[in-house]
């Protein structure tokens, strides 16, 4: 389909490009599994960025095309098709005009966003592994997902807030020291994130 699907299979070469076990990464795997989920609820911008493996970096909507204009002109899908929605976007390494999360709506990833912020917590507080890797046994109503993106949103006021050095109330009509207290646990150590995971690899041995 016109498409460069090739990829380096010379695993030598990939370790001397510094990946592998030789990578050049410097963090435990507690504090990249932390940063993980940090980074998937606070500091990607769902309205902007786009994840490419391809490029090891966040490329943005307007670049890829793959902007609410692109949605609008793309008009609606072929029968039995789901229309390609933009609001998570994640690029195919291979097939690049192909956006993996293009069946992600807006209640969706509301959803999927507060469960990276709720498994955050749960490494932060030293909660067990298999907590943090918990089935979702089933869809949450549509007051629930309205719930949790009012908290979520609230959550972002608040942060932007406290970026901002504003004093007062925040947008969320909150206290800036309430808004503290509660992202208290957001900002943990990620050692304790570490052991955390440390312990359930002991304990999977």
């Amino acid at each position: 389909d016109g498409f460069n699907v090739a990829f380096c299979a010379d695993k030598e070469a990939i370790w001397r490009a510094g990946y592998g076990p030789k990578s050049r990464n410097r963090q435990s795997l507690g504090e990249l599994v932390s940063g993980f989920f940090y980074f998937y609820s606070y500091a990607v911008d769902y309205h902007v960025n786009v994840a490419s493996v391809r490029e090891g970096r966040a490329l943005s909507k307007h670049e890829k095309g793959w902007s609410r204009d692109a949605q609008e002109k793309q008009g609606p899908p072929p029968a039995n098709q789901p229309r390609n929605r933009f609001n998570f976007c994640i690029e195919d390494p291979f097939e690049i005009t192909h956006n993996l999360g293009r069946v992600v709506n807006t209640s969706s990833l509301h959803f999927i966003r507060g469960e990276f912020m709720r498994g955050y917590r749960c490494l932060c507080e030293g909660k067990p592994f298999a907590e943090l890797c918990e089935e979702v046994l089933e869809t949450p109503s549509r007051d629930a997902l309205k719930k949790r993106r009012d908290r979520i949103l609230s959550a972002n006021d608040a942060r932007s807030g406290r970026a901002g050095g504003g004093g007062g109330k925040r947008a969320g009509g909150r206290h800036r020291k309430d808004s503290e207290a509660e992202n208290a646990g957001e900002d943990g150590d990620a050692r304790s994130v570490a052991s955390s995971v440390t312990s359930v690899e002991s304990e999977s041995e």
